[in-house]
């Protein structure tokens, strides 16, 4: 989407690095990587009602019960998602752990800002 402006975000180096060398390799002038966590992020790099999407690969599941308190999808993210999202603006998640999917949907249902597709 050569129209489209795009921000990764990572704080594994090691996959910041790889995606570096992919957007230098491709020469991507429209994508920007940073390494912070999506949080933090969303919550101080991005003004209100700028965001068309935001998409969540392949998070850390967090699979132990007693960390789930580290999973970035939860109701409080959702909140401030929505408040940086566009009116019609979407938060999409790629997962292959159906235990964090479900986890998502529940907290995304939570907050009562999203609808669930």
């Amino acid at each position: 989407a050569p129209e489209g402006r795009f921000v990764g975000l990572e704080i594994s180096s090691a996959s910041l690095q790889r995606g570096l060398h992919n957007v230098r390799k491709r020469g991507l002038e429209n994508v920007k990587l940073l390494k912070v966590g999506a949080g933090f992020a969303v919550q101080h790099l991005f003004a209100p009602a700028s965001l068309s999407s935001i998409t969540v690969n392949f998070p850390d599941p967090w699979p132990k019960e007693r960390h789930e308190k580290n999973r970035l999808l939860q109701e409080g993210f959702f909140k401030l998602a929505a408040s940086r999202l566009v009116p019609g603006g979407a938060v999409l998640l790629a997962t292959d752990h159906p235990e964090y999917l479900a986890f998502a949907r529940a907290e995304g249902g939570r907050s009562g800002l999203f609808g669930l597709e």
